[in-house]
């Protein structure tokens, strides 16, 4: 499957999405607040190893849904 196949699926929303949101939820300062899809700023500070976090758990979402890959 190619890049652009996997980006098309996923371009939709689904768990791996939820997991994001969930990320920054409770992680980022006002991330319960925070409206989707604004500009709002989420933290004044945050980290490459954030970032890293937040990309390995969206990444493991998106490929494996209920302990099966899907991607």
């Amino acid at each position: 499957m190619t890049r652009k196949q996997i980006r098309e699926i996923l371009k939709g929303g689904g768990n791996w999405l939820g997991t994001a949101r969930g990320w920054v939820q409770s992680r980022c300062h006002n991330g319960s607040t925070v409206t989707w899809n604004t500009p709002e700023v989420l933290v004044p500070h945050l980290t490459m190893r954030d970032v890293e976090e937040l990309a390995l758990e969206v990444a493991t979402t998106a490929i494996f849904k209920d302990g099966k890959r899907i991607v």
